[in-house]
């Protein structure tokens, strides 16, 4: 039973730690003036496509 107790509190401290992870990313994308699509759209306009590079 103290097994099982044990595998529960660490499945709930990794949970809480994604948690954390999650909400502190959307606090900095919202901080940052950026949301998770837009930012994603802005990095693929940004990226130089291989072919165009080798030119």
């Amino acid at each position: 039973m103290k097994e099982l107790a044990n595998s529960f509190a660490q499945l709930a401290a990794i949970i809480m730690l994604l948690v954390t992870l999650a909400v502190s990313t959307a606090a900095i994308s919202q901080w940052a003036g950026v949301d998770g699509s837009s930012a994603a759209a802005q990095i693929m306009e940004r990226a130089t496509p291989l072919s165009a590079s080798a030119r």
